[in-house]
């Protein structure tokens, strides 16, 4: 894997592993800081740093979240990389039941930062079960 891809799987890994530790100020410092990110389940488009926050911190209130990527495709465009794929959640909603696993497909925009690279743009939907 040549380095830029190494720098895609870096990001895409870290945003992983803040999500599987409920770690927000990490998720957040992911993003630039006027980031667009559309939720699995929002209702919106959350602009910025601070509403994508708010978003999170309700996505992660549960009981042994974990994110673990599936598939993972990217191209690039001048200086930005659209990388997409897909990735599973597990979690379960208190500690005495049953484990949920909601799988999602993604799209990020990447790109560098005088910060280093950071996420743009972010959207995620279910994935869709015997679709097309």
């Amino acid at each position: 894997m040549d380095d830029e891809g190494t720098v895609i799987h870096r990001v895409i890994d870290a945003w992983l592993d803040a999500v599987s530790r409920r770690d927000i100020d990490g998720l957040i410092g992911l993003y630039s800081e006027d980031a667009q990110f559309w939720g699995t389940m929002g209702a919106r488009l959350c602009h910025g740093r601070s509403e994508i926050r708010d978003y999170f911190s309700r996505f992660l209130d549960r009981y042994r979240m974990r994110a673990d990527l599936l598939d993972l495709h990217w191209q690039r465009s001048g200086d930005r990389v659209l990388a997409a794929g897909a990735y599973r959640f597990t979690w379960q909603d208190q500690p005495d039941r049953e484990e949920v696993d909601a799988r999602a497909r993604f799209t990020f925009v990447l790109g560098p930062t005088d910060a280093g690279w950071r996420i743009f743009q972010h959207h995620s939907s279910a994935w869709v079960v015997g679709g097309l």
